[in-house]
């Protein structure tokens, strides 16, 4: 797939191409707000993730974001750069993987064993380095 775009400083034309294209309508394309009680004294906006456009719309803000889908991670990290403060409140965490491949792999047994963390990056370095197997 091709694109055609110009550049805003030269006006030269550019061209690019793609591999792939990404739809990403999401699994809930029917905004919900649910109710809550004094709703109406509420004063501030309240938005669904598919009403948020862009940062301009919280900028020097209080945000508060409900959920923990991707929408609401991607939208409360960008606040975060943009809004006066931000939280983010939900109901649980969630694996944003299946548990089970096939319902025969438990993934939880390939990706968290000690195995499977020789691969991953530690989460703290020393402050003291070791080289040829003795502490410097």
């Amino acid at each position: 797939m091709a694109n055609s775009n110009k550049n805003n400083k030269t006006g030269e034309s550019i061209k690019k191409a793609y591999d792939f294209v990404v739809v990403a309508t999401g699994i809930y394309i029917d905004p919900f707000i649910p109710e809550y009680p004094a709703k109406e004294d509420f004063k501030g906006q309240v938005l669904h993730s598919s009403e948020y456009k862009s940062p301009s719309m919280i900028t020097n803000s209080n945000v508060l974001v409900v959920g923990f889908g991707k929408s609401s991670l991607d939208i409360a990290g960008e606040a975060a750069k943009f809004a006066k403060k931000v939280h983010l409140v939900y109901r649980r965490t969630h694996w944003p993987i299946p548990f089970n491949i096939f319902n025969i792999i438990d993934v939880r047994r390939i990706f968290l064993t000690r195995a499977a963390n020789a691969f991953l990056p530690p989460y703290q370095k020393s402050s003291k380095g070791i080289q040829n197997g003795a502490d410097t």
